[in-house]
């Protein structure tokens, strides 16, 4: 925000902006909403990303994003292809086979380390 004020300034849309938000000032509270969720959003993928590492946060993106377009669909009334169907199920097909994968092949890893260098007692290894 603070790289594209001068750009706001310079075009003139900042004055326009701040016109708004004063014709429209319940949107402030919209907009701190919006800003707190975000957050809170950012936080929750660090601490996917810190405790169970990238790669499953990146499956949970997959499948969230999915569900999303799916009740999108649904809730619109939008119809498919039975092509673009057959590639939903490839999507989420894949992730359940990764998902699949992970849990056969867990449980042959050696002293019971986990991948992101946790043990099963839930200590971290040195």
């Amino acid at each position: 925000a603070m790289i594209l004020l001068p750009v706001a300034f310079v075009s003139g849309q900042l004055q326009a902006g701040i016109g708004f938000l004063m014709e429209n000032i319940t949107i402030l509270d919209e907009i701190a909403i919006f800003a707190l969720c975000s957050a809170f959003g950012q936080v929750f993928i660090f601490l996917t990303i810190a405790w169970f590492g990238p790669d499953t946060n990146a499956k949970i993106t997959t499948v969230r994003k999915m569900a999303t377009v799916l009740i999108s669909i649904v809730w619109f009334g939008h119809t498919i292809g039975t092509t673009q169907w057959a590639f939903v199920g490839v999507v989420f097909a894949s992730v359940f086979a990764e998902i699949s994968e992970k849990l056969l092949t867990n449980g042959k890893k050696e002293n019971g380390k986990k991948e992101n260098g946790i043990k099963e007692n839930g200590k971290k290894e040195k």
